[in-house]
């Protein structure tokens, strides 16, 4: 994971490489033209990318701004809305490709921020819960 003005960029090989949902968060129309079997697409989307729990543009004041500091309150960080804001395109040509996966998967992840570490293995088993309860009916689109 890259995200431009977040994380820095991975150089390799004189190459500059950025998080794909810069450009194209759901590649399957390029593996698609590939034809190289069945494409399975995996959308974990940006489901409520501009939402926040925060109603307030102007600084808090002093007993607002100890709430946050003690995580009792949550705030916007600039972080999150960097990446929420490059995430724009991605989101628009997820929602515009999805009908090149020959399956779908979106797994339900609830308001996990993609900055949320700490979710990594909760994101996972939700992943894996969701790609067993499919399975089943998915198998002869998997074997053609």
């Amino acid at each position: 994971m890259a995200i431009p003005g977040v994380l820095p960029p991975v150089f390799s090989e004189g190459q500059i490489f950025v998080d794909g949902a810069t450009i194209n968060n759901l590649p399957v129309d390029i593996m698609q033209q590939q034809g190289r079997g069945p494409v399975i697409g995996v959308d974990v989307g940006a489901q409520g990318v501009f939402t926040a729990d925060s109603s307030e543009a102007d600084g808090p004041p002093l007993w607002k701004f100890i709430r946050m500091v003690t995580g009792r309150e949550k705030h916007i960080n600039i972080f999150q809305v960097l990446l929420r804001a490059g995430m724009i395109n991605g989101t628009t040509n997820s929602a515009t490709v999805r009908d090149y996966s020959d399956v779908l998967l979106q797994p339900a992840l609830g308001n996990v921020d993609l900055l949320n570490w700490q979710a990594f293995d909760a994101v996972v088993e939700a992943g894996y819960v969701h790609a067993m309860e499919r399975l089943e009916s998915i198998k002869a689109i998997l074997e053609k």
